[in-house]
């Protein structure tokens, strides 16, 4: 009787030698190489939507908070993904092409009514609650990160609560 490996601890033991079983890999590797020719364009472009979905969902419930993960990433995906430019894109959305470059580059922040274009345009692959997600965990990164203006708004403040802790 063979061993487990640690590799596969997870795994039901598959009961075959290594040459069964690297024979049995190959042929499934062959198979999902001839299942994904056969994909047509549409059928990337859901699929690849469906794994931005997840990948963003991922983000917002491991509360990530990286450069990486940024809404302005997750659009350049969608436009990757969709392979139009962004003047397209831009035209899709009835938004100026500086306003849509200004978000790709995470110079700008979007608005809800962009969000809600974004879920129609994908033709709700892409909830609008969950781009409002992303966009809040940008600013959540921003209010943590901004100490300047916390310092400015704080000498605005009269009357400051004078609390002892224990």
């Amino acid at each position: 009787m063979m061993k487990y490996k640690k590799s596969e601890y997870s795994l039901p033991h598959h009961g075959l030698t290594t040459q069964q079983k690297s024979k049995a890999d190959e042929e499934l590797r062959k198979l999902r190489f001839e299942s994904l020719s056969q994909i047509n364009e549409h059928q990337k472009i859901y699929s690849d939507l469906l794994s931005l979905k997840y990948k963003m969902i991922d983000y917002v419930e491991n509360g990530i908070l990286s450069e990486t993960f940024l809404f302005s990433e997750f659009l350049k995906n969608y436009v990757s993904i969709l392979k139009i430019t962004r003047r397209k894109l831009a035209k899709d959305l009835s938004v100026h092409e500086t306003k849509l470059s200004r978000l790709i580059n995470n110079k700008e922040n979007p608005g809800i009514g962009l969000l809600y274009r974004i879920e129609e345009h994908s033709n709700n692959i892409i909830p609008v609650t969950l781009l409002w997600k992303v966009v809040n965990m940008k600013l959540i990164v921003d209010i943590e990160n901004n100490n300047q203006e916390r310092k400015k708004q704080s000498k605005k403040v009269k009357n400051k609560l004078k609390l002892k802790f224990a």
